[in-house]
């Protein structure tokens, strides 16, 4: 992470530092779809029997990442469905 030396650096430069950083952030959210299906953390842990702490290191891998709605955690049932296809599994929903 890189460090920035707010005592020296100016208004302009702060306010242009700000827009890079929230452009980035901007390509990190994944748009959803207005009437797609969206699991709470404890409906997708329970679907693929797995724990919190899993949903947490598949989010880090990139395995299978969540959906923020304000401050809450939502997974989206058709990346779950992608997931459970990519394993090999069977989709019997």
């Amino acid at each position: 992470m890189k460090n920035l030396m707010i005592e020296s650096t100016s208004v302009d430069e702060l306010m242009e530092r700000l827009r890079v950083v929230l452009n980035e952030i901007e390509g990190f959210k994944q748009p959803c779809k207005e009437n797609e299906e969206l699991w709470s953390r404890q409906e997708t842990a329970d679907y693929f029997q797995v724990s919190f702490q899993t949903l947490h290191n598949w989010k880090k891998h990139k395995v299978l990442i969540p959906v923020s709605v304000g401050t809450r955690v939502y997974y989206k049932k058709t990346d779950v469905d992608a997931l459970l296809n990519r394993k090999g599994g069977s989709d019997e929903n």
